[in-house]
Protein backbone atom coordinates (compact mmCIF):
# COMPACT_ATOMS: atom_id res chain seq x y z
CA UNK A 1 0.00 0.00 0.00
CA UNK A 2 1.64 3.68 -0.95
CA UNK A 3 0.50 6.95 0.61
CA UNK A 4 -1.42 7.68 -2.18
CA UNK A 5 -4.07 4.64 -1.07
CA UNK A 6 -6.94 5.09 1.15
CA UNK A 7 -6.87 2.44 2.84
CA UNK A 8 -7.19 1.83 6.98
CA UNK A 9 -3.42 2.03 7.18
CA UNK A 10 -0.83 4.38 7.07
CA UNK A 11 2.75 4.08 7.29
CA UNK A 12 4.75 6.04 9.95
CA UNK A 13 8.30 6.60 10.95
CA UNK A 14 8.57 8.06 14.46
CA UNK A 15 11.86 10.08 14.71
CA UNK A 16 13.03 10.59 18.56
CA UNK A 17 15.75 11.37 20.42
CA UNK A 18 18.12 10.69 22.87
CA UNK A 19 15.90 10.95 26.11
CA UNK A 20 13.46 7.87 24.68
CA UNK A 21 16.23 5.87 23.95
CA UNK A 22 17.73 6.16 27.53
CA UNK A 23 14.32 5.77 28.64
CA UNK A 24 15.17 1.79 27.35
CA UNK A 25 18.26 1.08 28.66
CA UNK A 26 20.47 3.19 26.14
CA UNK A 27 23.61 4.86 27.18
CA UNK A 28 23.68 8.79 26.75
CA UNK A 29 26.66 9.65 24.66
CA UNK A 30 28.03 11.47 27.79
CA UNK A 31 28.50 8.06 29.59
CA UNK A 32 29.10 5.82 27.16
CA UNK A 33 33.02 4.81 27.02
CA UNK A 34 32.28 4.32 30.54
CA UNK A 35 29.73 1.52 30.16
CA UNK A 36 31.60 0.10 27.46
CA UNK A 37 34.80 -0.04 29.13
CA UNK A 38 33.84 -3.27 31.25
CA UNK A 39 33.01 -4.86 27.93
CA UNK A 40 36.05 -5.05 26.34
CA UNK A 41 38.29 -7.33 26.77
CA UNK A 42 41.34 -6.85 29.17
CA UNK A 43 44.15 -6.61 26.85
CA UNK A 44 41.65 -4.20 24.19
CA UNK A 45 41.32 -1.89 27.61
CA UNK A 46 44.73 -1.55 28.35
CA UNK A 47 45.59 -0.87 24.70
CA UNK A 48 42.86 1.45 24.57
CA UNK A 49 43.99 3.31 27.65
CA UNK A 50 47.47 4.17 26.27
CA UNK A 51 45.31 5.71 23.03
CA UNK A 52 43.24 7.64 25.69
CA UNK A 53 46.26 8.68 27.89
CA UNK A 54 48.14 10.15 24.67
CA UNK A 55 45.68 12.70 24.60
CA UNK A 56 44.43 13.28 28.15
CA UNK A 57 47.29 12.43 30.49
CA UNK A 58 45.15 12.60 33.26
CA UNK A 59 43.06 9.73 32.01
CA UNK A 60 42.46 6.61 35.12
CA UNK A 61 40.22 3.95 34.30
CA UNK A 62 39.33 3.73 37.48
CA UNK A 63 38.21 7.54 37.84
CA UNK A 64 35.09 7.79 36.13
CA UNK A 65 35.31 11.36 36.07
CA UNK A 66 38.71 11.27 33.32
CA UNK A 67 36.92 9.15 30.80
CA UNK A 68 36.68 11.75 27.96
CA UNK A 69 33.42 12.23 25.90
CA UNK A 70 33.07 8.88 23.10
CA UNK A 71 32.69 11.93 20.41
CA UNK A 72 36.27 13.46 21.56
CA UNK A 73 37.76 10.33 21.53
CA UNK A 74 36.61 9.19 18.22
CA UNK A 75 37.41 12.26 16.80
CA UNK A 76 40.85 12.15 18.36
CA UNK A 77 41.77 8.64 16.87
CA UNK A 78 40.40 9.75 13.81
CA UNK A 79 42.40 13.03 13.51
CA UNK A 80 45.33 10.58 14.98
CA UNK A 81 45.11 8.21 12.30
CA UNK A 82 45.22 10.73 9.38
CA UNK A 83 48.57 12.76 10.70
CA UNK A 84 49.99 9.39 12.28
CA UNK A 85 52.95 8.97 9.19
CA UNK A 86 53.58 12.63 9.27
CA UNK A 87 54.07 13.34 13.07
CA UNK A 88 55.45 10.25 14.27
CA UNK A 89 59.42 9.89 13.68
CA UNK A 90 59.50 7.29 15.71
CA UNK A 91 56.87 4.77 17.46
CA UNK A 92 55.46 5.56 20.23
CA UNK A 93 53.03 3.68 23.05
CA UNK A 94 50.95 2.63 19.86
CA UNK A 95 51.81 1.84 16.48
CA UNK A 96 49.04 2.80 13.45
CA UNK A 97 47.71 -0.70 13.38
CA UNK A 98 47.42 -0.48 17.27
CA UNK A 99 45.00 2.08 16.82
CA UNK A 100 43.24 0.90 14.11
CA UNK A 101 42.33 -2.10 15.68
CA UNK A 102 41.90 -0.26 19.09
CA UNK A 103 39.34 2.16 17.04
CA UNK A 104 37.28 -1.07 15.61
CA UNK A 105 37.38 -3.07 18.45
CA UNK A 106 35.55 -0.10 20.69
CA UNK A 107 33.13 0.23 17.97
CA UNK A 108 32.47 -3.63 17.66
CA UNK A 109 31.64 -4.02 21.22
CA UNK A 110 29.57 -1.01 21.34
CA UNK A 111 27.52 -2.49 17.84
CA UNK A 112 27.62 -5.78 19.85
CA UNK A 113 26.34 -3.87 22.99
CA UNK A 114 23.53 -1.64 21.35
CA UNK A 115 22.18 -5.36 19.43
CA UNK A 116 21.68 -6.92 23.48
CA UNK A 117 20.15 -3.70 24.31
CA UNK A 118 17.49 -3.32 20.89
CA UNK A 119 16.24 -7.07 22.13
CA UNK A 120 15.71 -6.02 25.54
CA UNK A 121 14.63 -2.40 24.84
CA UNK A 122 11.30 -4.33 23.02
CA UNK A 123 10.41 -6.03 26.05
CA UNK A 124 9.83 -2.69 27.98
CA UNK A 125 6.24 -2.80 29.18
CA UNK A 126 5.92 1.06 29.06
CA UNK A 127 6.96 1.05 25.30
CA UNK A 128 4.21 -2.13 24.74
CA UNK A 129 1.77 0.04 26.37
CA UNK A 130 2.51 3.24 24.27
CA UNK A 131 2.18 1.30 21.26
CA UNK A 132 -1.65 -0.38 21.44
CA UNK A 133 -3.46 1.47 19.08
CA UNK A 134 -1.03 1.97 16.60
CA UNK A 135 -0.91 0.35 13.42
CA UNK A 136 2.33 -1.45 14.30
CA UNK A 137 2.40 -3.61 11.12
CA UNK A 138 3.20 -0.32 9.13
CA UNK A 139 5.58 1.28 12.07
CA UNK A 140 9.18 2.09 11.63
CA UNK A 141 10.56 2.99 14.80
CA UNK A 142 14.06 4.84 14.95
CA UNK A 143 16.22 5.09 17.86
CA UNK A 144 18.27 8.04 17.96
CA UNK A 145 21.43 8.64 19.69
CA UNK A 146 23.50 9.69 16.92
CA UNK A 147 25.89 7.00 17.96
CA UNK A 148 24.73 4.98 14.90
CA UNK A 149 26.07 7.75 12.51
CA UNK A 150 29.73 7.62 14.81
CA UNK A 151 29.89 3.20 14.38
CA UNK A 152 28.97 3.63 10.32
CA UNK A 153 31.15 6.01 9.91
CA UNK A 154 34.34 5.55 12.07
CA UNK A 155 34.10 2.05 10.76
CA UNK A 156 34.12 2.21 7.36
CA UNK A 157 37.67 1.65 5.31
CA UNK A 158 39.35 5.01 4.93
Amino acid sequence: MTSTDAGPYRERVYVIGAGFSAGLGYPLTKTLLIDVWNRLEPKSRQQLARIINFHHPAFRANRNITFPDIEQLLTEIAVNLDLFDASRPAEGTFTKKQLEASRQELLTNIALWFHDLYEEAWDTSWLARRSIGYETRKQQLFLSTGIWFWIRNCSRAD
